[in-house]
């Protein structure tokens, strides 16, 4: 268990300069599509989990026909005494299973699995245990409802009243409803004993039928299971690791019950015979890193050793005053923590660099090359003529300097910056936070006679683009990106901001909406005073 210095570390590694945020999503695509074609899958390791759903987002608009699967992180501390939150789990496990189906699966078309640092420096359950631990159903056949309980009570699913997120379900007689985490909306069984009679998929908001389904697959919820062999292994590796568990150890004796118990997740290899990483899910992965990636991996795994050492450090304190009868088995915190020896849930240095060395790692990089000939090499079918890209890109103007000067209307110097960006024969993107700002943006631009901006939602729309024209895009972009063949100005590299309503003089800690655009008719609400609620429209009333 070593921790190698960034320098060290990243010297096999191809860097790709001149990609800033934006550009590198369609880089990505681009390399997932040449991928395809040797059978390979993409992995691009993300500083953190904003920089995934960013990049996804970004992956969504650019490259609508590249697969994209999204591996998300633990989201809580190393060694804590609290659970990953049920979402953080059922996306894991679902990005897991639909892994296995693109093991299984021969017709390879372009594919990337988007991950962090934290995620890809922890350890996962094999998949041999995830292939084993599934229930498939079909209309027509039978199920027993206890099986079928104790099936979802074993992987992780949490009973309610109503279902309405994933890893929930809910048994009312002999209808039964479901939501696996790998599905996008849940399902309802209608048993007429053990056969089953119809399978349906609802909405969760309003809880009515939106299809009729033949079949259903069930995955675990969890990275470990509350079953019988489970819970056997869990206690003998308990007492191997630690030795005899005290009388009054909660968490040993919730798990021995079958119970779940906060924070159990941080022994997740006492529950399997082995763990596995992610690699061992992706056949032939090609992997690539954020640019400061690495050395950010390096430091949250220096963080874990911390982490772990403090709680060895508590422990031991904790076991001197117990042989001097001055306390229990107990912390001004609750129970003395037991923690696990740190390979055991993570993957260090050495490892590491095994696992990647024939995945042809290279480095995503926004600033430009020191070096006098940074060319990349050529990538086919992304750019908008569909021929060969270098994908070099620099960042959009800032207009700090115009909004510096009072006496310069900055969406003048817009207007004339657009024109050259279009004399140069590219595309130009406005690009805003939310459908309220564009809105709004748009208005604006127009009132100040800048030109007007066309609404885009689909990459295909920019392709049919008149060349003078200007289109409007919702995209979480802080900066944007000068290409060969497109330009996209956010509103932040405009105005300085996000243009978002002023708040004035109420301010509130709790609930609010930012955006009355972002609402749907339908959509469930928490009024302050009167409760929940259900959003059926605006009106427009005279006082």
């Amino acid at each position: 268990m070593t921790l190698l210095k960034d320098e060290q570390q990243q010297n096999s590694y191809q860097t790709i300069y001149s990609l800033p945020e934006g550009q590198d999503a369609r880089y990505l695509a681009a390399r997932a599509v040449e991928a395809s074609r040797q059978k390979q899958i993409c992995v691009h390791v993300a500083m953190d989990e904003l920089r995934v759903s960013a990049l996804a987002e970004c992956l969504a608009f650019f490259a609508p026909e590249v697969e994209v699967i999204i591996f998300p992180a633990w989201d809580c501390l190393p060694y804590d005494r609290v659970s990953p939150h049920t979402d953080a789990m059922a996306g894991r496990v679902a990005a897991l299973s639909r892994l296995l189906e693109w093991k299984s699966d021969e017709l390879y078309k372009p594919r990337i699995v988007l991950t962090s640092v934290n995620a890809i420096a922890q350890r996962v359950m094999p998949p041999e245990t995830l292939v084993a631990s599934q229930l498939v159903a079909k209309k027509g056949g039978t199920l027993s409802q206890k099986d079928l309980q104790y099936f979802l009570a074993s992987n992780g699913y949490m009973r309610t009243d109503t279902v309405r997120e994933a890893g929930e379900f809910a048994i009312r007689g002999d209808i039964v409803d479901i939501f696996p985490p790998m599905y996008e909306s849940p399902v309802r069984i209608d048993l007429f004993g053990d056969d089953i009679e119809s399978i349906r998929s609802f909405d969760a908001s309003s809880q009515m039928t939106t299809g009729i389904l033949d079949r259903f697959e069930l995955r675990p919820v969890t990275e470990f299971f509350l079953d019988d062999e489970s819970i056997a292994r869990f206690r003998a590796g308990y007492r191997d690791s630690f030795g005899v568990a005290s009388a009054n150890n909660p968490l040993y004796i919730a798990i021995s019950e079958g119970r779940r118990h906060a924070g159990m997740e941080h022994w997740l290899p006492l529950f399997h015979t082995r763990m596995a990483t992610l690699f061992e899910y992706i056949k032939l992965p090609l992997i690539s890193f954020d640019g400061q990636a690495e050395q950010s991996r390096s430091e949250r795994l220096s963080q874990t050793l911390d982490f772990y050492k403090a709680r060895i450090t508590l422990d031991d304190s904790i076991r001197a005053r117990k042989q001097k009868k001055q306390t229990s088995d107990v912390s001004l915190t609750g129970i003395a923590y037991h923690p696990l020896p740190p390979e055991k849930l993570y993957i260090f240095d050495e490892e590491f660099a095994e696992l990647i060395e024939a995945a042809e790692p290279i480095i995503l990089q926004a600033f430009l090359s020191p070096h006098p000939h940074p060319d990349p090499p050529p990538l086919r079918g992304q750019g908008l003529d569909g021929g060969e890209e270098n994908y070099h890109a620099k960042r959009t103007r800032d207009f700090a300097d115009i909004r510096a000067n009072p006496q310069i209307n900055v969406f003048t110097e817009l207007s004339k910056y657009i024109k050259s960006l279009q004399s140069e024969n590219k595309k130009v993107l406005i690009a805003s936070y939310s459908q309220g700002s564009r809105d709004r943006f748009k208005v604006m631009m127009e009132e100040a006679g800048a030109g007007i901006t066309y609404p885009i939602d689909t990459w295909h729309q920019v392709t049919k683009l008149h060349p003078f024209q200007v289109g409007s895009v919702i995209l979480h972009l802080e900066h944007g990106f000068v290409a060969n063949d497109i330009a996209v100005i956010t509103e932040q590299d405009i105005l300085g901001d996000r243009l978002a309503r002023k708040s004035g003089k109420r301010k509130r800690a709790d609930n609010f909406l930012k955006e009355v655009g972002a609402l749907a008719v339908g959509d469930l609400v928490v009024h302050v005073d009167h409760g929940v609620g259900r959003f059926e429209g605006l009106e427009t009333l005279k006082a």
